[in-house]
């Protein structure tokens, strides 16, 4: 749902149910650096939302906890 004239609703291009960090590196966005999403490889419109922190500080943070908990390497 959208409170904004001509704005589309939120649908994930992927099934959620088949996304997993194990399988995709954090990242966090480019605008607020707050917002941080599962980067699927295929551009930023497909990568998955998973959360927002209070500060740009804390995403990184969680951002590089769980990309080295999981193996991934930083970017």
């Amino acid at each position: 749902m959208t409170d904004q004239p001509g704005e589309r609703p939120y649908a994930p291009t992927h099934d959620v149910r088949q996304i997993s960090f194990r399988d995709y590196p954090m990242r966090i966005g480019t605008k607020l650096q707050r917002t941080m999403y599962l980067r699927t490889g295929r551009g930023k419109v497909s990568d998955v939302f998973v959360g927002v922190a209070d500060t740009p500080e804390l995403a990184a943070e969680i951002m590089k906890a769980v990309n080295v908990y999981y193996g991934h390497e930083e970017s």
